[in-house]
């Protein structure tokens, strides 16, 4: 802390820090080089993409058609058969009929 010694204004200071890092040379330049090293692998890859042979072939071999033509449709599957069910009332419905009407009483 800097103050004048009796705590009046007007203080002016002219301070200076620094610290000395001796490896910081050498990892500037290993990053600057590895740098170099990435973008002439990036500018080689984009021209090796960019140029390709004019008689281009491909190797694609179209999957064979089904058998019997496409495949059918998708259904939606059957209502399950509710008669065989733990609680299943006597006389309920089952798939495909109707309900009964209640009974009265």
């Amino acid at each position: 802390m800097i103050m004048n010694a009796d705590g009046s204004a007007g203080v002016a200071v002219n301070a200076r820090i620094g610290a000395e890092v001796p490896a910081l040379s050498g990892i500037a330049w290993g990053l600057l080089g590895a740098g170099v090293v990435f973008t002439l692998i990036a500018v080689l890859l984009l021209v090796a993409g960019i140029r390709r042979p004019a008689s281009y072939t491909s190797s694609y071999v179209a999957p064979a058609a089904y058998p019997g033509g496409p495949p059918p449709p998708w259904t939606p599957p059957l209502p399950p058969d509710r008669t065989t069910a733990a609680d299943a009332q006597p006389g309920g419905t089952t798939a495909g009929q109707a309900p009964k009407e209640p009974r009265a009483g």
